[in-house]
């Protein structure tokens, strides 16, 4: 029977006599394509495997900045608890222009009491006011960073922003 029906299409076999298998099929058109757009899917496997490693190295150097700006501010902290407060007021500058977030936000709040200790107070306001306006987001810290900056005014001999400063830590910190 198959020779009458080879006889029939002249020795080409019918989609019958294969017996058409999907899988095969799937496989011979990706392998068709894989060809006919070889440097596209190469460059793309290229960029992707690029960018992977990339935010890899970037994760690792970011988490390693991490590390050494909160070994700075340990030590910033250090002097400043020792009393040496030029070295420390040195070292809290360095992380505020040097870092970001929350640990140059916490050397701003010190370069403020800093300058409140040694009665720079218009130094300490501005410094207070910074934090508060550039890296406020920590209660804790915005609290007393308010309360420094109300206390400079004080110091200052500006009752009225003083009153000001007063009343807003008691509006946004009712507990504190």
């Amino acid at each position: 029977m198959n020779k009458a029906i080879s006889q029939k299409t002249k020795g080409k076999l019918t989609k019958k006599e294969l017996k058409q298998d999907k899988l095969v099929e799937l496989a011979y058109k990706m392998e068709h394509l894989y060809y006919k757009y070889q440097k596209w899917v190469l460059s793309a496997a290229g960029a992707i495997l690029v960018i992977v490693v990339a935010a890899f190295l970037i994760n690792r150097t970011m988490k390693s900045n991490r590390i050494e700006q909160s070994y700075q501010l340990t030590m910033a902290k250090m002097q400043y608890s020792a009393e040496q407060l030029d070295a420390a007021k040195e070292a809290f500058r360095r992380l505020v222009t040097s870092g970001s977030g929350t640990m140059a936000g916490e050397a701003k709040y010190f370069l403020g009491r800093i300058a409140f200790e040694q009665s720079n107070f218009s130094q300490a306001a501005d410094e207070f006011s910074g934090y508060v306006k550039d890296f406020s987001g920590t209660p804790e810290l915005d609290c007393a960073a308010m309360a420094g900056l109300a206390a400079s005014y004080e110091a200052m001999g500006k009752p009225e922003d003083a009153a000001k400063a007063y009343l807003k830590i008691a509006e946004d910190y009712p507990k504190d």
